[in-house]
């Protein structure tokens, strides 16, 4: 009677050490499978995919660190100044996303007061590397007039003329239906030489003067 006592009482001990060991392995296997998932979220922040002005490739800069130029002319520049942020994003004809464009939006006023200095001092400025294009608009209450300007080439060529000036018509946005002139900057010589598509061919590259109007109809 007391031997099968022992072994009853033995039975017993070795079920409860048992179901304790068993609830042991299941708590460590829990804690295994979750410890990597938790440490992979901490390690990896969810990527937020958004196209507003504010998020876009904000690893790209609009300004060079150290473009030379002082205090004083780039607040005289209405280029620079009115340089707030504002970008765009650029597709192809199916849609796919090339880049961003940068944007920079002026008043008519503005626009027609664009000197030969403005724009070289804002060449300097503005920070073309990885940059798809810069779009210079004339803008008024009514939104975009269609007069633009846009730079390519990360930063070595450039068109001024009239485009599409509708953004919800989405990809022909920016489309140019008239070119008026051409310029080609001179990185060497911090300068432009362009010609105007209404010249004879047979008229050379010009250079302009710091106080011509970039903008203006004809150029003296």
């Amino acid at each position: 009677m007391k031997n099968s006592e022992k072994s009853g009482m033995g039975k017993k001990i070795a079920i409860f050490f048992g179901v304790w060991l068993l609830l042991g392995i299941i708590a460590s296997v829990f804690i295994v499978l979750n410890s990597p998932k938790d440490s992979l979220q901490q390690k990896m922040p969810v990527e937020v995919k958004t196209d507003t002005a504010e998020t876009v490739e904000p690893s790209l800069p609009a300004f060079k660190k150290e473009s030379g130029l002082s205090e004083a002319e780039k607040l005289r520049n209405p280029l620079i100044v009115n340089h707030t942020g504002l970008v765009q994003v650029v597709t192809n004809l199916k849609g796919e996303r090339l880049g961003v464009a940068q944007i920079v939006k002026l008043s008519e006023k503005d626009f027609d007061s664009i000197t030969a200095k403005n724009l070289k001092d804002f060449w300097l400025e503005c920070n073309f590397d990885g940059w798809q294009w810069v779009w210079i608009l004339e803008s008024n209450s009514e939104g975009y007039t269609g007069r633009a300007m846009q730079i390519t080439g990360n930063g070595s060529v450039a068109r001024y003329g009239y485009i599409n000036a509708f953004e919800d018509e989405g990809i022909d946005f920016g489309k140019f239906h008239e070119i008026v002139r051409e310029f080609f900057y001179l990185s060497d010589e911090k300068d432009f030489q362009y010609f105007n598509l209404d010249d004879p061919d047979d008229e050379g590259l010009k250079r302009f003067k710091d106080s011509d109007r970039v903008f203006a109809a004809k150029i003296n």
